[in-house]
């Protein structure tokens, strides 16, 4: 039941400009169906955009809104001091939302104190962030990066925002490391991948204020730590993270004490009880695939699911609970699951241990009974995505197909290749070997399927569980589409669905 809605009325990306103004009345026709009061709209123009045009009579511009603050002196005291309030330590702070791809976005209610104490607890004990760095993380503000980054400012990091496409001019985001001394740089493996395919930013830019590198959203395969350390910068720290915006912070990540080992996350993080549990709930020997749980309660644990007790209906409140405990602690009782399948490595340094993720638990593969993550295949495949080598790999999923009538599954790989290239039974069998000899006869793929597009997530991350739901059957109408970046692509899955379906029962 929200009093007040910021929205912007466009955006720029890529050289086009996107009407957001449509979205926002649908939004506000959908809210009037369920809420009586319906909130005030306060509208934040692009530059490109400076007009009223699809305004209604009651929004108002930003420009207005902190106009009128400022005539009502409002937030201050008689003296004109900003009017704080202090609150408790489980004030809840912000809601952060799942993407809700497939399913009902979880209404992830954060609380204050949990996150100042964890913020604090990465950027200084654990990365040695200081005032005076210059803070700059590539994100949108839908994403959990974001709430990251804006907590450098509770230690006084000044940060960089950039609005817009990191890839339309590769050089651009690093120009900026050099133009405005940026000293903590982070992104996605994402965009490292499609970066090392075209640039190396160490030929262009003197990058001498860099001291970190961070990247998160998928794993950082092997190759992309010789990439940063080769072709950005020898004297980085790479810090591969991973959390959550279950958490809206790590379990694993940086660590300016320990050193960086090629394919590893550092370290579980300071006062996080992170494990690898076996399917039975006992805790693996170090090098063994497991499920990432965490075994002891944490500060930055959400308070709940909205809405919480006391700001909604009774059942409302029941419904949320009851779901916020199916969620995490359904599958070992008492213990937080996080839903990731990984390996903590052997402790080497004093590290305890670092960690290799191997995907997401509901896309863990195990065809024969023989349970790996998708990075495993992935990680072989990295190595045929040379782009002077012809064939090559552009991107790829791995997904299993139940058979056998759900009894056991098998492997089913989908691959792009570069423009003009196609999938020859001579690079299928290349593949295959490859795949076979690096990992088992288990990990080689049932079938190899030449695709033009792979789904991702606004976030830029790959779907496999989605791609793994339809192939085997469910209906398209579980997607949320405004969470995919290229939903459309999802009618060919179903397609060789019904044809892998119909060759393997």
């Amino acid at each position: 039941n929200p009093k007040f809605l910021f929205a912007i009325n466009a955006v720029v990306y890529n050289g086009k400009v996107h009407q957001h103004l449509p979205k926002l009345s649908a939004l506000l026709e959908g809210l009037s169906r369920k809420v009586h009061s319906v909130p005030t709209v306060v509208v934040i123009q692009h530059p490109l955009r400076n007009d009223h045009n699809g305004w209604q009579s009651d929004w108002i511009s930003w420009d207005s809104f902190v106009a009128c603050g400022k005539d009502h002196k409002l937030g201050r005291t008689p003296a004109g001091e900003i009017e704080w309030h202090r609150g408790a330590f489980d004030w809840p702070l912000w809601i952060l939302f799942s993407s809700g791809t497939t399913g009902r976005p979880k209404p992830i209610v954060h609380r204050a104190g949990g996150m100042l104490l964890q913020a604090n607890k990465e950027f200084i004990v654990c990365a040695d962030l200081k005032p005076e760095d210059v803070f700059f993380y590539y994100t949108t503000t839908g994403w959990m990066m974001w709430n990251f980054l804006v907590s450098g400012l509770g230690l006084g990091c000044t940060l960089v925002l950039y609005d817009g496409s990191p890839l339309r001019d590769p050089g651009l985001l690093w120009r900026m490391v050099d133009e405005l001394g940026i000293t903590i740089f982070g992104t996605s493996a994402k965009y490292l991948d499609h970066l090392s395919k075209k640039y190396r930013p160490l030929e262009r830019h003197n990058l001498g204020t860099l001291r970190h590198i961070y990247s998160t959203g998928s794993p950082l395969a092997p190759q992309l730590f010789e990439y940063v350390y080769r072709d950005i910068s020898a004297h980085v720290m790479l810090g591969s993270i991973t959390g959550g915006t279950d958490i809206c912070s790590l379990f694993a990540g940086m660590c300016s004490a320990l050193p960086v080992y090629t394919g590893e996350i550092q370290c579980r993080m300071l006062g996080m009880a992170v494990e690898s549990y076996s399917p039975t709930g006992s805790i693996n020997s170090p090098d063994e695939p497991g499920e990432l749980v965490c075994t002891k309660p944490f500060p930055c644990m959400p308070l709940g699911f909205w809405p919480l007790p006391g700001y909604g209906a009774k059942e409302d409140v029941k419904a949320a609970e009851a779901r916020f405990v199916q969620s995490y602690f359904s599958e070992f009782q008492g213990v937080w699951y996080h839903g990731d399948h990984i390996i903590i490595t052997s402790s080497k340094s004093g590290n305890g241990g670092g960690l290799i993720m191997l995907g997401r638990s509901d896309g863990v593969l195990n065809p024969g009974g023989i349970r790996f993550g998708s990075a495993e295949i992935y990680d072989v495949l990295d190595g045929f995505a040379d782009p002077e080598s012809e064939p090559s790999l552009v991107d790829f999923l791995a997904v299993g197909q139940k058979i056998d009538n759900g009894t056991d599954e098998r492997v089913i790989l989908f691959v792009i290749l570069r423009d003009g290239q196609h999938l020859s039974p001579e690079f299928e069998s290349k593949l295959r070997s490859a795949i076979r000899s690096r990992r088992s006869a288990r990990h080689v793929p049932s079938r190899i399927i030449e695709v033009n597009a792979i789904p991702y997530t606004l976030n830029g991350k790959r779907v496999e569980v989605l791609v793994k739901k339809i192939i085997n059957g469910a209906p398209l109408s579980i997607v949320n589409p405004a969470t995919l970046s290229n939903p459309e692509c999802l009618r060919f899955y179903q397609e060789i669905g019904e044809v892998l379906r119909k060759e393997a029962p």
